[in-house]
């Protein structure tokens, strides 16, 4: 979940997908320095190899890549991964200790999956979303009205067209998180070891 996105939320907010083709959506280090981008990548989980029969056990036919697999849900997340997953994440934020506010731009490289689609989901929790792009050309978007108490608000952002199976893009997302970002953990220096600098 950005810069909040949780393994489905980013540093501070956006939950992409990625976190569940990966354990673990990554946490880049976003420290108080400069405007910094983090990146990161994750690859689909692949099935094992089916085991051989045991002697005198009836054979059985070797699933092919063609073969339908089951629906993929995840309980857990309100993004519509695998359907369209998010492969690598780019931030360009500016972390303000004063406010304690992270602000900027991920930038997210996604994949459609088996079947052409016309939108991305992504989770979010806490998070003024202020601008998405897909491209580099201004999209409409849309932002879960009512809250789930666990989940948080989907982010709904249109492609702008069918885009085939396969097929990668870019869409980008400005935000900035807000107190309720619970992605996010502000330290006072004197909640640190060393206790001369606050730490997220």
């Amino acid at each position: 979940k950005l810069a909040t996105l949780r393994p489905t939320m980013l540093p501070a907010g956006i939950g992409l997908g990625l976190a569940r083709s990966s354990p673990s959506l990554y946490r880049p280090s976003i420290g108080p320095s400069p405007p910094s981008s983090a990146r990161t990548s994750s690859t689909l989980p692949t099935r094992n190899a089916p085991r051989s029969a045991a002697p005198g056990a009836t054979p059985t036919a070797t699933p092919t890549a063609s073969a339908a697999m089951p629906a993929f849900n995840d309980p857990s997340s309100q993004s519509n991964f695998p359907a369209v997953s998010v492969t690598h994440v780019d931030f360009d934020v500016d972390v303000d200790f004063s406010t304690k506010e992270i602000a900027g731009t991920v930038s997210l490289r996604v994949t459609v999956g088996d079947l052409a689609q016309d939108r991305l989901v992504l989770d979010t929790r806490g998070l003024n979303i202020e601008k998405c792009t897909v491209e580099g050309a201004e999209a409409a978007f849309s932002v879960q009205a009512e809250a789930h108490s666990v989940m948080g608000s989907a982010l709904t952002v249109p492609l702008g067209r069918e885009v085939p199976p396969g097929s990668s893009l870019v869409v980008a997302v400005t935000y900035r998180t807000s107190p309720s970002s619970s992605a996010v953990q502000w330290l006072r220096p004197e909640q640190t070891a060393g206790g001369g600098h606050p730490y997220l």
